[in-house]
C-alpha cells in the first residue's frame, strides 16, 4: 500500500468517490489519526504492475482536475516511471 497526503483543502471521500464511480478505480482512506488525510492505493497481486502505477496516477490527477485543482500529470507519471526503471 502506498498512502498519498492530501492538501487540507481536499475532501478524501469526494475525490476517492470520484476515483471510484467516475474511473473505476477503488482506493481507501486513511484510518485513526490519518481519517480524511490521506488516501491508500493497494499495489500487491494483479495491481502490482507498472501499468496499474501509471492507471492510478493518471486517474488521481484527473480526478483532481475534476475537483478543479490544477495538476501536472506528466509530472508525477515521468516521475514514477524513473523509479521504475
Amino acid at each position: 500500500v502506498t498512502a498519498i497526503t492530501l492538501p487540507e483543502q481536499v475532501d478524501d471521500q469526494r475525490l476517492r468517490g470520484l476515483m471510484d464511480d467516475r474511473y473505476g478505480l477503488h482506493v481507501s482512506g486513511g484510518l485513526g489519526e490519518q481519517a480524511g488525510q490521506l488516501i491508500r492505493v493497494g499495489h500487491m497481486g494483479y495491481t502490482a504492475s507498472a501499468q496499474k502505477v501509471m492507471t492510478a496516477l493518471s486517474v488521481l490527477a484527473a480526478a483532481f482536475a475534476d475537483l478543479g485543482y490544477a495538476v501536472d500529470a506528466s509530472a508525477g507519471v515521468q516521475a514514477a516511471n524513473s523509479e521504475l526503471r
